[in-house]
């Protein structure tokens, strides 16, 4: 109590309300609601995209839909993070070796085509993908000579994207600039003409296609 002036003062401590609950309070709350949430976001998001392969194969358009209805089901952020995690993966794979693995199996690949190549290389999985980062010819085990659409993940580049702007009224997916596109890939430059000497075996089974 103070007295001060003639008017007295009473110092009081009050405890907030308990049900009034901050953000981060909320966001608390629903994680422990939903324990998945605190696992790791990597393995979180590689569980995702092996839960929505279908039966007939990764990186089909069945594939980038179901993946995208499933994000749908997701907050704003994790979404953000996933689309996060995709670019991370297309970096770490942004290397020339993979790059003449792709050209030689599907008989030439341009920039475009080497990022679709890496993000169905992301579709097939986990295992598949870090497989093929350490032997890189394993990135074309799956790959189907006579189907052109094989090594072509475009539609999964698009999911995170579609999932954000149905939750947001179409508003669009916020990039994180903290991950750019590498300029140049990793590893040693490769002659488009001598390409095949790097992978003779697979040249061999592709080319006889």
């Amino acid at each position: 109590m103070f007295v001060a002036a003639g008017v007295v003062l009473v110092a009081c401590s009050c405890a907030p309300n308990e049900t009034d609950a901050t953000p981060e309070t909320d966001r608390q709350e629903r994680a422990r609601d939903r324990p998945e949430k605190t696992m790791d976001a990597d393995a979180r998001f590689w569980s995702l995209i092996a839960s929505t392969t279908p039966t007939d194969g990764a990186a089909t358009e069945a594939h980038a839909e179901a993946l995208a209805a499933a994000l749908e089901r997701l907050e704003d952020e994790e979404i953000v993070a996933f689309d996060r995690f995709v670019r991370v993966q297309l970096n770490r794979a942004y290397r020339w070796d993979l790059w003449a693995v792709a050209y030689v199996a599907m008989g030439g690949c341009s920039d475009d085509g080497f990022e679709y190549f890496r993000l169905w290389v992301l579709a097939q999985g986990k295992d598949y993908f870090e497989r093929a980062l350490q032997d890189p010819q394993r990135a074309a085990d799956r790959l189907d000579p006579n189907d052109d659409e094989s090594g072509d993940g475009e539609g999964l580049l698009y999911a995170a994207q579609e999932a954000y702007e149905a939750k947001n009224d179409g508003k669009a997916l916020p990039m994180d600039d903290a991950v750019a596109h590498k300029d140049e890939p990793d590893g040693k430059p490769w002659d488009a003409d001598r390409v095949d000497e790097l992978f003779p075996e697979l040249a061999k089974r592709f080319r006889a296609k």
